[in-house]
């Protein structure tokens, strides 16, 4: 067998080991073992030193040309004993890593509301029967509570650390009034929150006051993490798979989006009874919110900043409303 034929030999094996998705094309570190048998008198003929030059210029192009065949090790051994015989050995146990493409995470948000508004923007009119202003009445810190529920998808940027975050959420915002006597009016053209207890009214003691808002929207965000979500193969064969362990540490930047479905001022009277009112109270219908989520393993903090108002355009003081707290997460 002449060199040539030897030659494309090799590359024909090379190559139909990588497009078969033979197991070196996926390994971290690729190392091909090339052994070439001829006898002694037929050794000088081969011309080996130009061969071996002819061979490495050939696997460059092949290396080009197929992603997965990168950083190749080439090793050529020459064998006296038997004639016309090619021979390309790899390692039986070798470490297969395979990068999640898509990742799935569930977070659950619990945190706390905090309404920031324009005072300028804020009128206040004091009435027989109480005092009316059209801004968000102070609330209760410690009660004023966010709720969310959230579904994400990453998909894979680079090297499954960077990936890009969308999926669905779902938000409650329980704004918990300081004052039990406040009533909201329905049906209003302008937000209008009453405290109770002017001249001419004697109100009914009261255990609660609040209003409770839901939304149900979609983030956009890319995150990073300081492990990425992959497979790991111990054995050529497959046999031995598993998951590897939830990042250490992840931080996501983004947006919520959220459209309100459903808003309800509730009260309840010392005496138990419990009255909703459903309206939309002059809420906007839309929020847009950037954030930020900080997580060590499957726990996290998290913050909102709305750019959008809580009111309507025209129907209530400039006001935006802040949600932070922690996150919990789950695959």
């Amino acid at each position: 067998m002449n060199a040539t034929n030897i030659l494309l030999k090799t590359l024909i094996a090379v190559l139909l080991a990588a497009l078969a998705g033979h197991p070196i094309a996926n390994a971290q570190t690729k190392k091909i073992i090339i052994r070439i048998e001829s006898d002694s008198a037929k050794r000088d003929s081969i011309a080996l030193d130009s061969l071996v030059k002819q061979l490495e210029t050939s696997l460059k192009k092949i290396e080009s040309k197929l992603d997965k065949l990168d950083n190749i090790q080439m090793e050529i051994h020459v064998d006296e004993t038997k004639i016309d015989t090619l021979r390309i050995n790899t390692p039986r146990a070798i470490s297969i890593t395979r990068i999640e493409p898509v990742t799935r995470e569930f977070h659950q948000n619990i945190g706390f509301l905090s309404v920031q508004q324009n005072p300028a923007d804020v009128t206040t009119i004091t009435t027989a029967g109480g005092v009316i202003t059209n801004g968000m009445p102070e609330l209760k810190a410690s009660k004023s509570l966010h709720y969310g529920l959230e579904q994400l998808w990453g998909l894979n940027l680079i090297k499954g650390k960077l990936r890009f975050f969308t999926g669905l959420r779902y938000d409650v915002y329980n704004y918990r009034f300081q004052s039990n006597f406040v009533r909201l009016t329905e049906n209003a053209t302008e937000f209008q929150a009453i405290t109770v207890g002017g001249p001419t009214v004697d109100p009914i003691p009261m255990d609660k006051s609040k209003l409770v808002a839901n939304y149900i929207g979609a983030p956009l965000a890319i995150g990073w993490q300081s492990n990425p979500g992959q497979w790991e193969t111990s054995q050529s064969d497959g046999s031995s798979t598993s998951y590897n362990e939830t990042p250490k540490f992840s931080i996501k930047v983004g947006v919520h989006t959220g459209y309100l479905i459903s808003s309800h001022a509730k009260l309840k009277e010392s005496g138990g009874n419990t009255t909703k009112q459903y309206d939309d109270f002059n809420l906007n219908n839309f929020i847009f919110a950037p954030f930020l989520n900080l997580e060590y393993e499957d726990v996290g903090l998290y913050m909102r900043y709305p750019l959008t108002n809580i009111f309507k355009t025209g129907q209530g003081a400039n006001s935006q409303c802040l949600q932070f707290g922690i996150t919990l997460k789950s695959s």
